[in-house]
């Protein structure tokens, strides 16, 4: 008898041990026979199996997250039901029939070991920068996460297929367009649940609801526990050494009302870069040391802490004028003379929220820096980043990228040979923003 007769084989796959479990299902690290590539494949227990919402909720985690492609989002391998054998040879533990999702596997942990203790500004940075992104991607494939938490931000390593930051667990994602309708059931997480989440109301939710997460997730790394429900709480001294507007920063992305919150990922990236230098804090790198009000630039952080250099590598990041988080970067702000793309016009001066203002041409969220400090609003146009080209990513391996026809329908097809017409029309967006007006 060969001495893998007796694993659990689903699909192209053979599990191979648990590496995490919860209420409702397991994890498993698995082997991609073909390639004998690692995987991580994610199952339900035989008890939550029996339950069809739950099997709903996993095969919706599937048709999400094979809809996305984007860097900082797990990737997904393949998907399928147990079958009789599988069930058979688990003694009992997989439900024949339950589906199975097979993704990239993140061995680096996750982001819950950063509550409370964060990492230098410019690796947290870097960070929230590449979720940013992810969810920008993700809302404009028209999907929302609605959990957003540190233990759903997994880190690839070096040694894994395509190293970074990864947003995972779609599971109670929603289309955009599905959320127009009768109130749900609140699902998500207690903490980092938007208002409107906790209250079940589906036509009060958009790309909002996940920065309010995103927002809540990182108050957890700088204050040590989550806001309480409802928005921010007190700000005290973030326990890293911090721009003095990033209380601010993140008090504008847990606005209670919806409508009042910041409204798109790009806004909430073009305002943090905009932040500046850390300049105040706690500093749990450097506790012993007397609180700096100068700033401190990231390669002060990485003269100070070297083991920094590689987590920056992983995040895309090399220096202080290094393009953070790959699209929003430096880039945003400048245009072809060096000047700033957008100015605040005096009548903004002094506003905190400008949610009712008018604008000439543009309804998006407005962005002003009265007296020097940072204030988010409602009619804001950040420019657009001068590249549409993202930085070049690893490549899966070709064996596990095809691993699937299952997913064939579902993936969007990766057009090539299309810079020259896509740097034209780039070219146009960016005049007709700094002109601010469209043009046919």
């Amino acid at each position: 008898m060969r001495p893998d007769d007796h694993r659990i084989h689903l699909g192209p796959f053979t599990l191979l041990h648990p590496l995490a479990a919860g209420g409702m299902g397991e994890v498993w690290r698995a082997e991609h026979r073909a390639t004998r590539l690692p995987v991580a494949v994610k199952v339900l227990t035989a008890e939550s199996a029996r339950a069809p919402a739950v099997r709903h909720a996993l095969r919706q985690e599937a048709r999400a997250t094979a809809s996305l492609s984007h860097p900082n989002i797990g990737l997904l391998l393949d998907y399928g039901d147990v079958d009789e054998a599988a069930s058979a040879r688990s003694e009992g533990r997989l439900l024949a029939g339950s589906p199975y999702l097979a993704l990239e596997l993140a061995t680096g942990g996750t982001l819950q070991s950063w509550v409370g203790r964060p990492p230098s500004w410019p690796v947290l940075r870097a960070a929230i920068l590449c979720v940013l992104d992810a969810l920008a991607h993700a809302h404009a494939r028209g999907m929302l996460h609605r959990d957003v938490k540190p233990s759903n931000v997994l880190w690839c390593s070096m040694n894994d297929q395509r190293p970074g930051l990864k947003l995972m667990d779609f599971g109670v994602s929603l289309p955009i367009g599905a959320l127009d309708g009768a109130p749900t059931l609140a699902q998500g997480t207690p903490g980092y649940m938007a208002p409107e989440q906790r209250l079940g109301d589906p036509s009060d939710q958009g790309p909002w609801t996940d920065l309010y997460g995103l927002g809540a997730m990182i108050w957890a790394i700088v204050q040590g526990a989550p806001p309480p429900e409802g928005g921010a709480g007190t700000w005290l001294p973030p326990l890293v050494s911090a721009p003095r507007d990033l209380g601010d920063w993140l008090r504008a992305l847990l606005v209670p009302d919806p409508r009042r919150r910041v409204r798109r990922a790009a806004d909430a990236a073009w305002a943090l870069l905009r932040l500046g230098e850390a300049s105040g804090g706690l500093g749990v790198h450097d506790e012993l040391d007397e609180p700096r009000d100068e700033p401190i630039t990231a390669q002060m952080w990485l003269d100070a802490n070297p083991e920094d250099r590689e987590t920056l590598d992983l995040l895309g990041g090399e220096d202080e004028s290094d393009t953070w988080g790959g699209a929003w970067g430096d880039t945003w702000g400048g245009d072809a003379d060096g000047g700033d793309t957008y100015s605040p016009d005096a009548s903004t001066e002094g506003a905190i929220l400008q949610s009712d203002a008018p604008t000439a041409r543009f309804d998006v969220p407005r962005i002003v820096e009265p007296r020097g400090g940072l204030a988010l609003g409602a009619q804001a146009v950040p420019p657009p980043p001068e590249r549409w080209q993202r930085p070049s990513v690893p490549a899966l391996n070709q064996g596990l990228a095809d691993a699937s026809l299952r997913l064939f329908g579902q993936r969007r097809p990766r057009l090539i040979g299309r810079d020259e017409p896509m740097d034209k029309l780039w070219g146009a967006l960016r005049e007709a923003f700094a002109r601010r007006a469209t043009r046919v």
